[in-house]
């Protein structure tokens, strides 16, 4: 792995030298382009990306080419050529970020190779740069929004915590809603049927007249799944029904008036667990496992001439519930709440100087924990979680500093948590814009994560698993660059390097523990802050659009280890490197696509996992305002596996299948209004 990542990092290197050698010998001062906006209508649609406005990397809309993180973006354009289902299934053709499966939990994002053990807890997911997540453990579910819904996702990857916080301690996936750009009124419905007994149906309905606009949306699906044998930790084989979907619905309102703005987001999802309580079937594996929540939002925001203001205030709710035993006749329910509200002022000095102030309060409560008998509703134990909560506080600054062709931006956060005292994380970014097509980027960022309720304070009635109050919080250094450039009308590549350093990272280890109450026992397996980790690696991104010609994307992502713990306790269950590519051709009405992914082997806790490789094919038929869409993913039914790494104990579980089997579906989109 270290003679492919050093020669990638080699030709990545020449590459850069050769082509930033021309474009400084030619350039020119260029005080005012940073303000232009392609006029050529064909650019506009087709090379959308690099001029795209995010704003999960400030909290101002920045083009991405400008963008002060290392950000990538999956927009309308993209999801409507591939035809993703889900923005799981979107998310997993960007480079360093992917989406995988352990016993407990299905679409886990893995951002730049760094596990996530239990619970997705390291990747902060966002609706509208709104945090999300479950404040018993600490993660976050991606496809809590439909993918029809979506304007854009923005990805950062790498530390973001000066703006979020904590849980964004490797990346942030920021799901942008659809939202009507003049003064229409539309209405699009959807609905389908496929393989595994699989249907699915929902519409939007969104206007924007008088400076007032309403997006409004729900669906609704639901699947048998394919059935399948499955190898549980006792060593015993049994048949199990896998969902590859989301199998729930879900609600989403977004509403503006003048400077107020009002979202309400709802999910109820039902997947299939390989683990109970334990990853047997004796303890409750193959079950469904019961997620939902909601998030509810209200924002003021204010402009003068040089000073604006946003404040927020945010709930946040979530449960989870699943089974323990055989017979269904005991489950565990878990749910909590956060109530989130900030305060963010932007403050234009001049015309090249930028100050971003904020002040953010959160209360993080566990609602309840309960081992109930679902025969009765009776409730035997509360996990030692019941009624914990935890105040944290905060107070952040960024300032911006444009001296063209330089923006330099430098920010800190100072957080105070009541169970862990403070935290000072800061990040620094040089961008270097050659042109209005060229970019380099620099950039030095921190992160951190505070430790969940569930891996401080739980302990199972057998005492097997315990959390631990000693925890402190994980944190992570980066070093980045990116280079930017954008070709012509149709081509836009990426290429990012890194390298990390994480401290402190939370997992399980088997170890013998001295209770509260002086009782010592061994073979537990209790959350302890792991040996820091470092990891250095490689990102290339490829876009091309031609509407005479085609669409293409590719990606690329490698990562090495720099020490020897992280290969024994991360790195060995991650792949050397990962692809994904897609080709789109129109023809006339007619669309057709494909989308390739291959990920190299790993080693796995008692066997090495094999590379894999998948393929989907998508045909649309557009005709009036009616679209089409055949699918099929994973056209040669590649069984994937990917390696079990939670589970470090016992003799039969290596590997976790994959819930997507060969799926065949039809679908349709209809659009009403203008």
């Amino acid at each position: 792995m270290n003679g492919l990542f050093s020669h990638c990092t080699s030709l990545a290197g020449k590459f850069t030298a050769i082509f930033l050698a021309g474009i400084l010998s030619t350039s020119q001062a260029f005080p005012e382009w940073r303000n232009e906006k392609p006029e050529d209508v064909d650019f506009v649609i087709y090379m959308y990306i690099p001029y795209t406005e995010v704003s999960v990397a400030s909290t101002k809309a920045k083009k991405l080419i400008d963008t002060v993180s290392a950000v990538s973006v999956i927009d309308r354009q993209m999801i409507d050529s591939y035809h993703f289902q889900t923005i799981s299934e979107a998310v997993n053709t960007v480079a360093g970020l992917d989406v995988i499966r352990t016993n407990f939990m299905n679409t886990v994002p893995m951002s730049r190779g760094i596990l996530q053990h239990h619970y997705a807890n390291k990747t902060l997911v966002m609706i509208n740069n709104i945090p999300s997540w479950l404040t018993t453990t600490g993660e976050g579910f991606i496809d809590r929004v439909h993918i029809n819904d979506v304007e854009r996702i923005e990805i950062l990857k790498g530390p973001a915590s000066v703006l979020y916080g904590s849980n964004a301690y490797s990346g942030v996936i920021n799901i942008i809603l659809k939202h009507p750009k003049k003064d229409d009124e539309t209405l699009k419905i959807h609905g389908g049927v496929g393989t595994q007994k699989s249907y699915f149906s929902g519409g939007h309905y969104s206007v924007l007249k008088g400076g007032k606009s309403l997006f409004i949306s729900a669906n609704s699906s639901n699947e048998e799944g394919h059935e399948f044998h499955h190898l549980d930790g006792a060593g015993v084989t049994n048949y199990v029904h896998d969902k590859a979907g989301p199998v729930g619905a879900n609600f989403t309102l977004n509403a503006s008036l003048k400077n107020h703005s009002f979202l309400i987001n709802s999910f109820l999802d039902k997947f299939t667990g390989l683990e109970g309580s334990l990853p047997t079937f004796a303890r409750g594996a193959g079950k469904p496992h019961v997620r939902e929540g909601y998030l509810t939002n209200y924002t003021y925001t204010r402009a003068w001439n040089k000073f604006d203001i946003k404040y927020l205030l945010t709930q946040d709710w979530n449960r989870r519930d699943f089974s323990r035993y055989l017979d269904d006749s005991s489950h565990i329910e878990t749910y909590g709440s956060r109530t989130f509200c900030s305060f963010i002022s932007d403050i234009s000095f001049i015309k090249a100087i930028g100050l971003t102030l904020g002040s953010d309060y959160e209360r993080r409560k566990m609602n309840n924990f309960r081992y109930y008998d679902t025969r009765d509703n009776s409730s035997s134990r509360d996990g030692n979680l019941k009624s914990r909560q935890v105040h944290e506080y905060s107070g952040w600054g960024q300032i911006d500093f444009q001296y063209n062709p330089f923006d330099f931006t430098l920010g800190t956060r100072l957080t105070r948590n009541t169970l862990f005292g403070s935290n000072l994380s800061s990040r620094g970014t040089l961008v270097c814009a050659l042109n209005k097509n060229h970019s380099l980027k620099f950039i030095v960022g921190q992160s951190y994560r505070a430790p969940s309720f569930f891996e401080l304070y739980f302990q199972s009635s057998s005492r097997t698993v315990a959390g631990n109050t000693k925890l402190s919080p994980e944190t992570c250094n980066s070093y980045e660059i990116a280079y930017l450039l954008s070709l012509g009308q149709h081509m836009f590549i990426q290429v990012m390097g890194y390298e990390a350093h994480y401290k402190g990272k939370i997992e399980r280890q088997t170890r013998t523990v001295l209770f509260d109450d002086g009782v010592t026992q061994t073979g537990v397996r209790q959350y302890v802050n792991g040996d820091p980790i470092e990891t250095r690696g490689l990102e290339i991104e490829f876009n091309y659009r031609n509407p005479s010609l085609l669409d293409a994307f590719a990606q690329f992502s490698a990562i090495a280890p720099r020490n020897n713990e992280s290969y024994q306790t991360n790195f060995r269950f991650v792949p050397d490197y990962t692809i994904a590519s897609g080709l789109s051709k129109n023809i006339k009405t007619l669309t057709v696509s494909g989308v390739v992914k291959h990920r190299s082997r790993t080693d796995g806790r008692l066997a090495r996992v094999g590379t894999f490789t998948t393929g989907d094919l998508n045909l649309s038929y557009q005709h009036g305002h009616t679209r089409h869409i055949f699918a099929v993913k994973n056209i040669t039914n590649k069984v994937v596996l990917y390696p079990e790494y939670v589970w470090q104990s016992g003799v039969y579980l290596n590997t976790v299948p994959s819930e997507q089997r060969r799926r065949i579906s039809y679908s349709f989109q209809i659009k009403f209004g203008t």
